[in-house]
C-alpha cells in the first residue's frame, strides 16, 4: 500500500472520473443499489414488466430488462453524462417531483465502477442501439436487434474499486437485499409485473395486479390472506392508506413495517414511531405489527432530496403526517375483531394508547377499503364504551401523581430489604393463593405479608429452563406431527434455514427440503405442540444462531398460547429468580401495607 503524502497538496479540480467514482460511493453502495437505481429508471420510463436477474449475488452481474418507452442513441448517450436527467429542468422544480428518479446521477455513477453495457429502442426507431462502457469511458456504440425498451448489464460490479468490493457480503445476502429492494418496488407498483431471478433461479415471480390487496398478499405470503384489514382515511392533506395485520402476526423485529411515501419506499423513525402508536398496547412490548403504510402528500409539501440514495424525505408538517397515520391505523384497528380478542386485548394504562384516546373526528371523509376482515356491527358502541369505562379526569391523574409520589420512598424501603425478606420467604413451605389481578398476575398471603406472582413470567421461566436443560442432555421432547406442514419460505428464510438447521434440530424442531423452497416441518418441542407451528417455525428463523435465543423465541411463542393461570406447587422456591433481569415475584410487606393507610 502506498504511504499518503507527507505535505498537503495544493487545492486542485477533481477530474471527471474522480468525481464519478465519489458519487458512485453516494449512490451505489451495494449490488442492491444498483438495482434499485435500475428498476426505478425503468418505472420512470412506462415498464409495465420489469426482469432482474443476477449473478454470484450481483457481484458478477445484473442485467435489468424493460418494454418501457426505450431512448434513442443520442439520448442514450446524454444518459451516461453526470447530471443528466428528463425529470427536472429548473431548481423549482425539486419541490414537486412526481418521478422515481431525477438527479441523473444513477448511470454515470454505476458505469465508472463497472463494465455497463445499454441496449435500448424506441417504439419508432428501426433498430436498437448498444452502448458499452468500461470503467465510466465508452468503448462502443452500434446498432442491435432488439424489442422496444431498455436493457441495462452491469458487469463485475466494484471490479476497479477493490477495496469497495472487499466490503460486500456473501452472494446470499447481497441477493437477498436484492430481493427485498424488489419486494418493496413491486409493493408501490402493482400494474406493472417483476420477475427476479440468481444464477436462473427464480426468487420473485409478481404479475400485474388490479388490487393492492392481491399484491399485498401476494408478496407478505398467504398466511395473511385472512390477517389483513385495509383502510384509507385523508386528514390535512395527508391521504393514508393501510394494511394493517392482526396483533397475532407480531415480530420480533420492525421488518414487517413497510412504509411509502408517493409510492417511493422509505425509511422514516417518526413514521414508524406513529404506527406504533396508533397499534397502541395491542402489541406487547419488544414486539412490531405487519403494516403497510402509503402515504400521498402534496408534492410541494415534502423533500425527497435529502438522501442520496432517496430512501428518506422531510415534510413540511411533519406532524401532521405523523397524526395522519397514527389516526388512520388507530381507527382501522378499531373496525376490527382483533381489538375485542382476549388472547391479545389488554386494556391500557392511563394517557398511554391512541386507540383509546378521545375519539378523532376529521372533517374529510374515511372509507373501509377492507375485502379480508369485515367490521363487527356494534364496534363503534363497544369502543365507545371502553373509552368511557377506562377514561380519567385530570383531578384524579393529578391525586394519583402526588400518591404514587408520596409511595415511593416506603416502596424503595421494601425494595432494598427484600433479599432479607425472600429469605425469610423461602423458609415458608406453602403460599395461600388469594385471587389474580388483571388477569396477570396471581396474588398469594404468606407470613411476610402479599405476594404479586407474574404468571406469565413465571411460566415462561420453567418453560426456558426446561427446554434448555433437554438440549443439554441432548434429549428434548418432541412431538411428531400427525400430518407434516409444507411451508414456503422466502429466499431469506431459506438461507437462514441453511445456517439453523443443526440448532433447531437440536431444540426440537425438525425439517426437511422437498424443493427448491419448500420445507416440511415433521417435529416440534413438545411444548410448542399446540401452537401455530408455521408462525412459530418462521418467526425462529428470523433469530441468530444462538440457542438461547431460539430457546426464548420457541418459549416466548408457546406461552402466549398456554393457559399460564397452572402455576407450580413450590412456586415460593422462585422467589430469588429472575428471568431478563426482572424478578418473577413480588413482596409486598406488612409493613409496606401499614404505611399506605398511616
Amino acid at each position: 500500500m502506498s504511504e499518503l503524502p507527507q505535505q498537503p497538496r495544493p487545492i486542485t479540480v477533481l477530474s471527471d472520473h474522480v468525481i464519478d467514482q465519489i458519487a458512485a460511493g453516494e449512490v451505489v453502495e451495494r449490488p442492491a443499489s444498483v438495482v434499485k437505481e435500475l428498476v426505478e429508471n425503468a418505472l420512470d420510463a412506462g415498464a409495465t414488466r420489469i426482469d432482474i436477474d443476477i449473478e454470484d449475488g450481483g457481484k458478477k452481474t445484473i442485467r435489468v430488462l424493460d418494454d418501457g418507452i426505450g431512448m434513442t442513441q443520442s439520448q442514450a448517450m446524454l444518459a451516461l453524462k453526470r447530471h443528466a436527467t428528463s425529470k427536472l429542468v429548473m431548481a423549482e422544480e425539486l419541490f414537486g417531483i412526481s418521478t422515481m428518479g431525477f438527479r441523473g446521477e444513477a448511470l454515470p455513477s454505476i458505469a465508472s465502477v463497472s463494465s455497463l453495457t445499454i441496449t435500448t429502442r424506441t417504439a419508432d426507431s428501426p433498430s436498437a442501439c448498444q452502448l458499452k462502457v468500461d470503467g465510466g469511458t465508452l468503448v462502443s456504440c452500434n446498432d442491435f436487434a432488439a424489442a422496444k425498451g431498455t436493457t441495462i448489464e452491469v458487469l463485475d460490479l466494484f471490479a476497479n474499486v477493490p477495496v469497495r468490493r472487499k466490503f460486500l457480503k456473501n452472494k446470499t445476502t447481497e441477493a437477498t437485499q436484492i430481493n427485498t429492494i424488489v419486494s418493496r418496488l413491486a409493493m408501490a407498483h402493482i400494474d406493472v409485473g417483476f420477475c427476479l431471478r440468481s444464477a436462473k433461479r427464480t426468487l420473485l415471480h409478481m404479475p400485474p395486479h388490479q388490487h393492492r390487496m392481491d399484491r399485498v398478499i401476494a408478496l407478505l405470503g398467504m398466511k395473511f390472506d385472512e390477517q389483513l384489514y385495509a383502510y384509507e382515511a385523508t386528514e390535512s392533506d395527508v391521504s393514508v392508506q393501510v394494511y394493517v395485520a392482526s396483533p397475532k402476526m407480531a415480530q420480533s423485529t420492525s421488518r414487517g413495517i413497510q412504509l411509502f411515501v408517493s409510492n417511493r419506499p422509505v425509511r422514516d423513525k417518526d413514521l414508524l414511531h406513529a404506527v406504533l402508536m396508533g397499534y397502541g398496547e395491542l402489541i406487547p412490548q419488544g414486539r412490531y405489527p405487519t403494516a403497510i403504510v402509503f402515504i400521498e402528500v402534496p408534492p410541494q409539501d415534502v423533500d425527497i432530496n435529502v438522501h442520496p440514495q432517496k430512501s428518506e424525505v422531510r415534510f413540511t408538517q411533519s406532524r401532521s403526517v405523523h397524526a395522519a397515520v397514527r389516526h388512520t391505523i388507530s381507527r382501522a384497528l378499531a373496525q376490527t375483531s382483533w381489538i375485542n380478542d382476549s388472547d391479545i386485548y389488554r386494556k391500557p394504562s392511563v394517557g398511554h394508547t391512541e386507540l383509546f384516546a378521545p375519539q378523532y373526528n376529521p372533517t374529510n371523509s374515511m372509507r373501509s377499503v377492507s375485502r379480508v376482515t369485515e367490521p363487527r356491527d356494534n364496534k363503534t358502541e363497544t369502543l365507545r364504551e371502553d373509552r368511557q369505562q377506562y377514561s380519567v379526569n385530570t383531578d384524579e391523574a393529578s391525586r394519583s401523581s402526588k400518591t404514587t409520589s408520596d409511595r415511593s420512598h416506603s416502596i424503595s424501603s421494601v425494595q432494598s430489604n427484600q433479599s432479607n425478606q425472600s429469605k425469610k420467604l423461602t423458609q415458608i413451605s406453602s403460599m395461600m393463593y388469594l385471587a389474580t389481578l388483571a388477569n396477570a398476575y396471581a396474588v398469594y398471603q404468606c407470613d411476610q405479608g402479599l405476594v404479586l406472582v407474574d404468571q406469565k413470567a413465571v411460566t415462561s421461566h420453567m418453560m426456558k429452563r426446561q427446554l434448555k436443560k433437554e438440549w443439554l442432555d441432548k434429549r428434548v421432547i418432541r412431538q411428531q406431527l400427525l400430518f407434516p406442514l409444507h411451508m414456503t419460505l422466502s429466499q431469506e428464510e431459506i438461507d437462514n434455514a441453511a445456517v439453523l438447521k443443526e440448532m433447531l434440530n437440536a431444540v426440537g424442531i425438525v425439517f426437511t427440503l422437498v424443493s427448491d423452497n419448500e420445507y416440511m416441518i415433521n417435529e416440534v418441542p413438545s411444548i410448542a405442540a399446540s401452537t401455530n407451528i408455521e408462525q412459530l417455525c418462521r418467526m425462529v428463523l428470523k433469530q441468530p444462531a444462538d440457542v438461547d435465543v431460539l430457546c426464548e423465541t420457541i418459549v416466548t411463542y408457546s406461552c402466549d398460547n398456554l393457559d399460564d393461570s397452572a402455576l407450580p406447587e413450590d412456586i415460593e422456591s422462585l422467589f430469588d429468580e429472575r428471568m431478563d433481569g426482572k424478578p418473577l415475584m413480588s413482596l409486598i410487606s406488612h409493613e409496606e401495607i401499614y404505611t399506605r393507610f398511616f
